[in-house]
């Protein structure tokens, strides 16, 4: 669920950008906290040399009274070299102590003495007991060294380090607790910062990852795709070479029974008029007979009209062109129906469409009922026209025998020719049928289909 909030979250026009911001937002708060932490650290550590300097700065103190003290008590002169050194770098120790303190802000105690008055009034009084001891008067100089001022002067300049020391301290706590709360925003924010970027880079590699196998997905389609369209143009190049070889055959067909009929039925019924002239040539005395014959020749006249009449129509139908789709259909299916013995119904509505949509719808009934003919042992036939939705649709169904149409019927391109129909007009034929159970051929195209004209061409002899 995180994974695919931060997925859509991330292809949001405003997430780089904001992205953006809170990097550069973590860096300036790190930026921020390490050069705190620093200043802070480097407080700390003054701290730390303070004290010692301190420390020191008492120690030397010490060490110049011990010398003192000794000198006076022993007269040796090594404590002087002693008490000398000790007071030589008291100064510069008295000079760092006091850089750090007055660096930190920190004011000297109310009513007390700062610390260099009162390191200078100690050494004062140990240069005058000293300059007095040297001088002879030893005994003025050793009571001088006990007299309560002196004591209490030291016991002055330790208070007032302590209290020195105490105000740095507290200042270095706040210090201190800022380093912790900066340490703390540094832990959180390179927390924050770590969880996000591995939150990105789970959704970059899970994207990453689905990328690859969509595109895996996508190749795998695109072959198979390709393996299919490879058979299905295998398949349609073969049965179109088929359909030609079959348009050849049925040409050379037609022409062999146009070729039968033009010398069988015409030439008979020529010659039988031409004997019917000699003979009325003959009977020109004998009225009754002359008009025997001028009724035969006239008979003969009439069938040769009618014969004439049915191979036009066979080859180019004057009714669907004159008298619309409908009624040429009725003619269509009237003739067939009473050469072939069987009842046709039909369920037909007036449609305005394009001649070449009449021409193939006309064909695609016409070989219908030629099939029905040849193989379906049908007793009736219905034949459907109507229009649905923007489609046309036309249905021819017969209550025959029947076929397996998941198995080819080799040798039987009529179905194959219609088939070619139906897609010439933009649609699709669909055919039910079971052994037994008879067939239904239905193809759909759209209204305002407009065939090809090599199609229309190619199709309407066929």
């Amino acid at each position: 669920m995180v994974e695919r909030w931060a997925s859509r979250w991330l292809r949001k026009r405003y997430a780089f950008p904001l992205l953006v911001l809170v990097a550069a937002l973590l860096i300036f708060v790190s930026e921020r906290t390490y050069r705190n932490t620093t200043v802070t650290l480097g407080g700390g550590i003054a701290l730390t040399d303070a004290r010692l300097q301190a420390l020191r700065l008492q120690q030397l103190m010490t060490d110049a009274e011990a010398a003192e003290a000794g000198f006076l008590l022993t007269k040796n002169t090594q404590y002087l070299s002693r008490y000398a050194e000790a007071r030589a770098e008291l100064v510069a120790v008295q000079a760092g102590v006091n850089r750090f303190f007055s660096s930190l802000g920190v004011e000297p105690s109310p009513g007390m003495p700062d610390i260099d008055d009162l390191v200078q009034q100690e050494l004062s009084q140990s240069d005058e007991s000293l300059r007095l001891a040297r001088g002879g008067e030893l005994q003025v100089a050793v009571n001088r060294t006990r007299q309560e001022v002196s004591t209490a002067a030291r016991q002055q300049l330790r208070q007032q380090l302590q209290a020195q020391f105490t105000q740095a301290a507290a200042l270095q706590e706040v210090a201190r607790t800022s380093i912790y709360d900066a340490l703390l925003v540094n832990r959180i924010a390179v927390g924050v910062l770590t969880l996000f970027i591995l939150l990105v880079l789970v959704v970059w590699l899970r994207q990453l990852e689905k990328h690859e196998r969509e595109r895996n997905s996508f190749q795998t389609g695109l072959v198979d795709e390709s393996v299919r369209l490879e058979a299905e143009v295998a398949r349609r190049t073969s049965r179109l070479t088929e359909l030609a070889r079959h348009l050849q055959t049925v040409q050379e067909d037609e022409r062999s029974h146009l070729a039968r009929e033009l010398h069988d039925e015409l030439g008979s019924l020529l010659t039988v008029t031409k004997l019917d002239l000699a003979r009325a040539r003959a009977k020109l005395a004998d009225p009754d007979e002359l008009a025997i014959r001028l009724a035969s020749i006239n008979n003969h006249l009439n069938q040769g009209i009618a014969l004439k009449r049915r191979i036009v129509e066979d080859l180019t139908p004057s009714a669907l062109r004159q008298l619309g789709l409908s009624i040429a259909l009725e003619n269509l299916c009237r003739d067939r129906g009473e050469n072939l013995g069987i009842v046709v119904n039909l369920r037909l509505v007036e449609l305005k469409l394009h001649p070449a949509a009449n021409l193939a719808i006309y064909r695609f009934v016409q070989e219908a009922l030629t099939n029905i003919g040849k193989y379906a042992a049908a007793g009736q036939v219905s034949v459907g026209l109507s229009s649905n939705g923007g489609l046309v649709s036309v249905e021819v169904q017969d209550d025959g025998k029947g076929f397996d149409v998941e198995h080819s019927r080799v040798g039987h391109h009529g179905l194959s020719g219609m088939q070619l129909r139906a897609e010439s007009l933009g649609g699709a034929m669909r055919i039910q049928s079971a052994p037994g159970k008879g067939t239904q051929v239905r193809i759909e195209f759209p209204l305002a289909a407009v065939p090809a004209a090599a199609n229309t061409a190619h199709l309407a002899t066929a």
